[in-house]
């Protein structure tokens, strides 16, 4: 869940980003929301493997910025790639929440066959 409003979160600051700054300070204000999403999910690692991969995305986010910045990418690259990223982003914390319900869903059919057992019923 808390990914998920991370995502959302910058998604919007990445918007205001996209509308409210001058062309030339766009990819600083997109290397400041990775880095803080960076630092974010990195934080939320420590014994946890769901966060790990979106750390890595915006780790590579942050090194994309920065040639984009000393090479002089195109804005309309750059938000395509921004787009990309963010949709592969979305996709693994909708594929990981659908893995966690199909896993709390199967959990919960078994219950009452392991509830069965361990009371020797079906013996």
């Amino acid at each position: 869940m808390a990914a998920a409003q991370l995502l959302a979160a910058s998604w919007i600051a990445s918007v205001s980003v996209w509308r409210w700054l001058p062309q030339d300070l766009r990819t600083h204000g997109f290397i400041a929301i990775d880095v803080a999403l960076a630092f974010a999910f990195f934080a939320m690692s420590r014994g946890r493997w769901f966060p790990v991969p979106l750390f890595f995305l915006h780790a590579a986010l942050v090194a994309y910025h920065v040639y984009a910045g000393f090479v002089g990418s195109t804005i309309g690259w750059v938000g395509a790639f921004i787009n990309r990223a963010f949709e592969m982003a979305l996709a693994y914390v909708i594929a990981c929440a659908l893995f966690r319900i199909r896993r709390i869903v199967r959990k919960q059919k078994d219950a009452p066959l392991r509830a069965r057992l361990s009371t020797g019923e079906d013996r």
